[in-house]
């Protein structure tokens, strides 16, 4: 699987990146994908691979213009709406693809493009005769099939332009009335069902856009529930629990998450469907990524001190397990596998290695025509793993080409088994065990940390 980018990158070239969340995975398909849509790609866990627009005609991944979109911008209840205006046939043409000019602008950037289509949106919607301005906007500004609005497009296709683009969407928007619709829009379809422009500027790391978002009145609160991002197996999806504020936490943005907690509509405790809350999601984005588990850490601590919930450490979700739980649940497991499967690959080196060396020495048949059941490289590796549990004799030895040098090969590999092999796993266990101690200590003093804050709390208020 090819997930999303580095996730701990500041800046991101610009450019144009997969489609929907922008997390794709080989094989993935959704129902509501035209055929020939190519599948989802990222490199790299939680962070978008955004690249330049190969197209050259901003058409990302997953094309808003499907065949049902054709369907209805060539239907002749779409030209009724604008019956009374009178066009050669050229414009006609033009007339009936604006859904399209419209998207395609919004990918480029180009700004005069889009303000030209939109002045003659404004035209045609008074026009429109069999609808209300406000629903034949919205409309031309979404895909019918998937739901994607004109405004996640160009949040799909990072340009130099983009945050003109963004704004220009949102002031036409609310001049017409649909501002709370427009902005809030979410994906229909099933694997991606509930992804907002917000979801989607916060993936991007585009702060001011997300800021601008959040201040026109986007839900902070939405929940994003597509298959997708709620997957059964981790390899084939991105889970993140959800909301906005758990994907900014999951995609170490702390400037982000500051102003989404500074928000008064912001739910902090808000659980996704699995019952897990903004701490759960991190701990689980742990379990996936130890390799970067420095920053959950610090969105851990930061989201426990800014947030004036006291439950939120010890709220629990369907599995009955609060996030420490869910943290020393997985953790068992991954220390487990940490050590020992470092181990087990060099041991399964040696016991290959020797047991191929030993079966070439023993003999086949003697002369009197007797073969021996342990000529073979399975009975050999069966006695050597017998020797490294102490359990086995050197029988074996007896039917040798050269029982000098068979011997030899035996006492070598129970003195690598024994001796080096067994101690290597021991450190290993050892320097384990001291980072989990040193990680315990850290998590001690936070809580310590925690209590004197609410002590002081408590002691500040008026009797």
């Amino acid at each position: 699987m090819k997930v999303l980018g580095t996730m701990l990158e500041d800046g991101i070239p610009p450019g144009e990146s997969s489609s929907h969340f922008f997390l794709e995975i080989d094989g993935f398909e959704s129902n509501a994908t035209p055929d020939n849509t190519s599948p989802p790609v990222f490199s790299k866990p939680m962070d978008s691979n955004i690249r330049p627009c190969a197209s050259g005609n901003g058409e990302d991944m997953d094309s808003p213009q499907s065949l049902q979109d054709d369907a209805t911008e060539y239907s002749p209840n779409v030209d009724s709406c604008c019956a009374n205006i009178s066009q050669g046939p050229e414009q006609t043409s033009a007339r009936k693809k604006l859904k399209k000019y419209i998207f395609r602008a919004v990918s480029e950037g180009n700004i005069e493009e889009l303000q030209r289509l939109l002045a003659e949106l404004k035209e045609r919607s008074n026009a429109c005769t069999n609808m209300t301005v406000p629903e034949y906007l919205m409309k031309k500004f979404t895909s019918s099939d998937t739901g994607k609005t004109c405004l996640m497009k160009a949040l799909l296709n990072i340009n130099q332009n983009t945050n003109e683009i963004v704004n220009t969407l949102l002031s036409f928007a609310e001049e017409n009335g649909i501002l709370e619709r427009f902005i809030n829009a979410a994906y229909t379809e099933e694997a991606y069902k509930g992804q907002t422009a917000l979801n989607i500027a916060i993936e991007r790391r585009q702060y001011e856009i997300t800021q601008s978002l959040i201040e026109k009145g986007a839900d902070v609160n939405a929940h994003a529930q597509g298959i997708f991002f709620n997957p059964k197996h981790k390899h084939e999806g991105f889970y993140f629990g959800e909301t906005a504020l758990a994907l900014a936490a999951c995609t170490n943005q702390p400037d982000i998450i500051q102003l989404l907690m500074d928000n008064t509509r912001t739910n902090i405790t808000s659980q996704d469907s699995r019952g897990n809350n903004i701490l759960h999601a991190l701990v689980t984005v742990a379990e996936d990524f130890k390799t970067q588990n420095d920053f959950v850490i610090r969105m851990y601590d930061m989201i426990l001190l800014k947030s004036k919930d006291r439950n939120l450490e010890t709220t629990k979700n369907k599995e009955g397990l609060t996030p420490l739980q869910l943290a020393a649940k997985t953790g068992k497991l991954e220390v487990i596998l940490q050590d020992v499967i470092k181990f087990l690959v060099v041991y399964i080196v040696f016991l290959l290695g020797f047991g191929v060396a030993l079966a070439a020495l023993i003999e086949t048949c003697q002369d009197g025509g007797e073969c021996h059941s342990k000529s073979s490289l399975g009975p050999v590796l069966m006695d050597l793993f017998k020797l490294t549990l102490g359990l086995g004799d050197l029988e074996i030895q007896q039917n040798s080409k050269y029982p000098v040098l068979f011997l030899l090969l035996l006492i070598t590999f129970v003195v690598l088994t024994f001796v080096l092999l067994f101690n290597m796993l021991i450190a290993l266990m050892g320097e384990t065990v001291e980072d989990i101690s040193k990680e315990s200590e850290h998590i001690w003093k936070l809580q310590i940390q925690a209590e004197f804050k609410i002590i002081q709390e408590l002691i500040a208020k008026p009797p």
